[in-house]
């Protein structure tokens, strides 16, 4: 794997275990905290592959119709920030997600513009596994053996996985069926 691809390998692949990676630091959080931690985690790696992407710039395919988009919501979330600051004399930090979402969309269509059908393929395999691995987590959670988030509840009727939301975890395991073959995929 080259590596810009360890990089998205290790973003993806971690973004599911970010509460049991942030539990060990120094960090003001509880258990409880997914969501946010997972946010974090998602946050510190754009924000790496980023920087990454600009200290070795590579050649992508022009796409005019996306850079007219990401320009007008640029333009747009720039305008709404100071339209809500001049309006209420505070800055709305709230108002920050979208430039992070703007900035996922552009890194990954920068990334993904030079991607072959191999680094999809590694990709795909490496998710696949993370998604093997919160399978047997479920299980974990469905026989009550889980000693990490108890407190979210326990036995077969709450099954969260590390995603913490029943719903968001049998959305994650659905998405992670295409990936699965990948995994078990021989290669010829």
């Amino acid at each position: 794997m080259r590596g810009r691809e360890l990089g998205w390998a290790v973003l993806l692949a971690g973004l599911p275990f970010a509460p049991f990676l942030f539990r060990f630091t120094s960090l003001p959080v509880s258990a409880t905290d997914l969501w946010q931690l997972q946010g974090a985690w998602a946050a510190l790696g754009v924000l790496g592959l980023w920087c990454w992407q600009v200290a070795a710039p590579r050649p992508s395919v022009a796409n005019v119709p996306f850079a007219a988009w990401m320009a007008w919501s640029l333009l747009w979330t720039w305008w709404t920030w100071h339209r809500v600051a001049w309006g209420t004399r505070a800055y709305p930090l709230g108002l920050a997600i979208p430039l992070l979402n703007l900035l996922v969309v552009w890194l990954f269509w920068v990334s993904a513009s030079s991607w072959t059908a191999e680094t999809v393929r590694r990709l795909l395999r490496v998710v696949g596994a993370v998604g093997l691995v919160q399978i047997a987590y479920g299980y974990l959670q469905a026989f009550n053996l889980d000693q990490f988030f108890d407190q979210l509840g326990s036995g077969p009727d709450v099954i969260a996985g590390t995603i913490g939301n029943m719903s968001h975890f049998a959305t994650y395991l659905n998405a992670m069926r295409a990936a699965k073959f990948k995994v078990l995929e021989r290669k010829p």
